[in-house]
């Protein structure tokens, strides 16, 4: 079954990069379906409120199909660079006039509730899929996993953020893929 599935995404991410090399509208479809809901976790977790970060996811699909074809998969998985793409979109949002007047009148309460549901629907994600295979990985190599492909940190961010050589990084992330393409 763990390989039907690991065959079906293949195909489907290799299905996407065809669309997107000729900007087939299907390509935004399949990205919305398989990839919307960890691209719109990543916005948020930049912007904070849920309704800017729909409009940047939907910015974002509009900036993937326009420029799609420029996707290198040399340079990495196609999550991987959707993920970036969210979260280069949610920082360059950040950076705007408007956003930060809006900050500027907008309660604590408010970042508080956000926080929180962010939390929540993290929690909900890790009960679900592939967390499952994720949490069989020693504690080590699964929070780096959790931060480079859910959270769209890159490997210096995760060096820097957990205060570990960049070596080590590396290494453990190895080991830890080739854990998970045993299991699928």
């Amino acid at each position: 079954m763990a390989e039907a599935l690991s065959i079906l995404s293949i195909s489907t991410e290799d299905q996407i990069v065809r669309f997107l090399s000729v900007k087939d509208e299907r390509a935004v479809t399949l990205i919305f379906e398989h990839y919307s809901v960890s691209m719109l976790n990543t916005i948020m977790q930049v912007v904070k409120d849920r309704a800017l970060a729909e409009d940047v996811l939907q910015e974002v699909l509009l900036k993937v199909w326009e420029k799609g074809n420029t996707y290198d998969s040399s340079k990495g998985s196609l999550y991987t660079w959707l993920i970036r793409v969210s979260k280069n979109a949610a920082i360059d949002k950040t950076r705007g006039k408007e956003f930060i007047r809006d900050q500027k009148s907008k309660s604590i309460d408010n970042f508080v509730f956000n926080d929180e549901a962010i939390h929540q629907k993290g929690i909900q994600e890790r009960k679900e899929g592939i967390w499952e295979t994720v949490d069989l990985l020693p504690e080590s190599q699964g929070s780096l996993i959790d931060m480079a492909y859910f959270q769209g940190y890159t490997q210096k961010e995760i060096s820097e953020e957990l205060n570990i050589p960049l070596g080590t990084v590396k290494t453990r992330m190895r080991k830890a893929l080739v854990t998970l393409r045993r299991i699928f």
